[in-house]
């Protein structure tokens, strides 16, 4: 996967994702709708494959004016190997880099509080990505 095509797929996961997912009805922290989602899959597997170090991936953020995201994409391509909440928190400084002033009501704030949601959930904030994502594309009945 080529650096431009990190990018263009952050923007296209910003545009898509379906941020309803962030915030379930019952007030309660549901990770696995957000993990069976087909964007969030895509994005995931977006990340991993990035060209993190190459200087074209910091000119495509650049370009974006999304340079304060390099350095949270550069992490997030170990993304399996982290725990939710650093996942969750690098992923909101990632998108939070494409927030723009012209992107007033923008659902990025969402995703700051979603990160928040997940660290202070104690039963699965220290859970690694890897294992959770198994378990609930697996397991229809997990949170």
């Amino acid at each position: 996967m080529n650096q431009h095509t990190t990018v263009t797929s952050i923007q296209s996961f910003i545009k898509t994702f379906d941020h309803k997912l962030l915030n379930d009805p019952s007030g309660s922290l549901n990770l696995a709708p957000v993990f069976r989602n087909a964007e969030f899959q895509l994005l995931l597997v977006a990340l991993a494959e990035s060209p993190a170090f190459s200087p074209g991936l910091g000119r495509q953020f650049a370009l974006a004016h999304a340079v304060q995201g390099i350095s949270p994409c550069r992490m997030l391509r170990g993304a399996l190997n982290l725990t939710l909440k650093r996942y969750f928190g690098l992923l909101a400084q990632l998108l939070g880099a494409f927030d723009t002033e012209a992107d007033t009501g923008h659902p990025l704030l969402a995703w700051r509080a979603f990160a928040d949601r997940v660290e202070a959930a104690q039963a699965v904030a220290d859970t690694k990505l890897v294992i959770f994502a198994t378990r609930s594309l697996q397991d229809p009945a997990a949170h």
